[in-house]
């Protein structure tokens, strides 16, 4: 379970950050 909070949050700060 902790793994897809981890991927969640990634995905999140990834959104947010410009690529």
């Amino acid at each position: 379970m902790f793994f897809q909070i981890i991927v969640f949050f990634i995905k999140t700060v990834y959104c947010f950050i410009p690529h």
